[in-house]
């Protein structure tokens, strides 16, 4: 939808923003926008790895997906679900890695034309740093950090 159709199609427009923003927040733009017919820029293949819950993650992990980009993102989704058992809970992973490099993928034009296996290293690379991160610090999963339930396996 180009911007200046809002003007004539508020009420639908408002409809899609609204739908829009809820599969954002939920870690299900790429496919919201893929489902649409929308053409789905590099960064939103990292929006379920940010924002999706673990069930989506493992959903995504174990889904027979067609095209490069569905390969990818199921591979990657696999990654963060093992850095999350082994230095998680998930929502830490996703707050300290995976955020981040959304905002950064989206906030850079010339990223959305970055192909599959460059999103793949990126991805990987932000992984690897938080689990070094971690490491350094000396946290591993099932450590004892006073944590209550965070200290805990997945």
């Amino acid at each position: 939808m180009r911007w200046f159709d809002w003007l004539h199609d508020r009420p639908r427009a408002g409809r899609v923003l609204v739908e829009e923003s809820e599969a954002f927040l939920a870690g299900h733009l790429a496919d919201r926008l893929a489902e649409s017919g929308s053409e789905v820029p590099s960064w939103a293949w990292s929006n379920l790895l940010a924002h999706g819950s673990e069930e989506d993650l493992r959903l995504a992990r174990g889904e027979a997906t067609t095209g490069q980009w569905g390969e990818v993102r199921s591979h990657l989704a696999a990654e963060v679900l093992e850095v999350a058992a082994c230095y998680g809970p998930l929502a830490e992973v996703q707050k300290a890695a995976m955020v981040p490099l959304e905002l950064d993928l989206a906030a850079e034009g010339q990223l959305e034309r970055i192909g599959p296996m460059q999103f793949r290293t990126l991805v990987e690379t932000a992984l690897r740093r938080y689990a070094q991160l971690r490491r350094r610090t000396g946290f591993r999963r099932g450590d004892s950090e006073g944590q209550g339930d965070d200290s805990k396996g997945v």
